[in-house]
């Protein structure tokens, strides 16, 4: 028996190529007889003419294997059919036109029961800030309903909705970034500083309604104003123009709620041991100081802790606000205990002072003056002097007060009102 022929069947360029086994052996009946009493050897393609004005070629593997002419006789083996391409993912729009054409894309409003819906590259529609497609028919609509230009991936849409031109604002850094109005006043607001066109890149964190939202203003650096409720080394609480005017006018128990309430609103979010300790409250010599300087009040440290034990027991206090302050509680017990030891000693060298004058015939000046702070660790006592009687406590040059202060061992200052 003669060895096959081995060929390879090409139905690419066949209309109507063959779907089954019936079909393909019907087809190659029709090759067979095309190709009976033709020779093989000098062919690597043959081209045969099907019915219907269709062709198909075959090639030809080993044309020295093929016999002097095909009979009856001669054997075949297909060894191979090269087959026109299958659209698996056929564009939606173009098959509602009646064309077959690959949709690399993918379109949610084509969508065909639980199936994406596909976009050829004629038909897919790409908008600024996305990567996705769509067709044009599901083309994403501004809200003002024009046609969308642009995703905005500002802090408040993230990514979420488009927008047409119209509604675009531009990054003051360069084009190539662009948010909705509201994005843009979020990320980009203008200071509230009176007539100035910057931005404002510092927050107010002023607590506007008694539990922790803060005011919403910004202001830019020329105008904004750092509270350093925390220490001179440590970034303070930011305020707008208006509320650090303000300062001044609030009540004591007010000043205590903005430090313990703005303290508070730094801790959100999850931060590591070092960022919670870094944002604590400021110890009570500190807050002593802030009233000093804030509203020119000069409490002791038994009012100051007071006030922070009464914001703690209010049953109208935030739990985030609450917590803070208990972790603070043993901390302000320990300022206290350190406050009333100072006192005391501060008030004996007070009363050495007030004797020291006596004795000196100076008891008229030794009744107009008072106790005011006294400061270990740098040895210091501050009187308050009333007015009328600074000439004569002072003394030519100083003179008196460098006594007082040599024969104390302490140093004597005037507290400045």
């Amino acid at each position: 028996m003669n060895q096959p022929v081995n060929v390879v069947l090409d139905i690419r360029q066949t209309s109507n190529p063959p779907t089954d086994a019936a079909e393909l052996r019907a087809l190659w009946t029709q090759i067979e007889q095309h190709l009976n009493g033709a020779s093989l050897r000098d062919a690597e393609k043959v081209v045969v003419p099907l019915r219907d004005n269709r062709t198909c070629v075959l090639w030809i593997q080993d044309r020295l294997r093929a016999p002097e002419r095909v009979d009856d006789t001669t054997a075949f083996s297909i060894r191979g059919v090269l087959e026109p391409a299958m659209v698996r993912h056929k564009c939606t729009t173009c098959s509602a036109e009646g064309r077959v054409t690959y949709g690399p894309f993918l379109c949610n409003g084509c969508g065909q029961g639980d199936r994406l819906g596909r976009v050829c590259d004629e038909h897919a529609v790409v908008i600024e800030g996305r990567m996705t497609a769509t067709c044009a028919r599901h083309r994403p609509s501004c809200a003002c309903g024009a046609a969308a230009t642009f995703w905005c991936n500002g802090e408040i849409c993230r990514g979420r909705n488009a927008f047409c031109d119209r509604h675009r604002v531009g990054h003051p850094g360069g084009a190539d970034m662009s948010y909705c109005p509201d994005c843009y006043r979020k990320e980009f607001p203008e200071c509230a500083g009176p007539g100035c066109n910057s931005t404002g890149s510092i927050a107010c964190e002023f607590v506007v309604d008694g539990k922790r939202a803060t005011c919403g203003n910004a202001a830019c650096a020329r105008h904004a104003y750092r509270w350093q409720i925390f220490g001179p080394h440590k970034r303070g609480l930011g305020l707008c123009p208006d509320h650090a005017r303000r300062l001044k006018s609030l009540e004591d128990r007010q000043i205590v709620f903005q430090i313990v309430a703005g303290t508070a609103n730094r801790r959100r979010g999850q931060r590591s041991e070092a960022g919670r300790t870094y944002i604590g409250l400021p110890r009570l010599t500190i807050v002593r100081h802030i009233f000093i300087n804030s509203r020119s009040r000069k409490l002791d440290m038994v009012s100051i802790d007071r006030m922070f034990g009464e914001l703690q027991h209010d049953s109208r206090t935030d739990n985030a606000v609450r917590r803070l302050l208990q972790e603070h509680e043993k901390v302000r017990k320990q300022d206290v205990a350190v406050f009333e030891g100072d006192e005391e000693r501060g008030r004996e060298l007070f009363d050495k002072l007030t004797a020291w004058l006596r004795a000196r015939g100076r008891a008229e000046v030794a009744n107009h003056i008072s106790f005011a702070d006294y400061r270990p660790r740098s040895n210091l006592l501050f009187v308050d002097v009333e007015p009328e009687y600074m000439g004569r406590f002072i003394g030519r040059g100083g003179a008196e007060k460098r006594a007082a202060s040599n024969d104390l061992g302490v140093r004597v200052e005037v507290e400045r009102k």
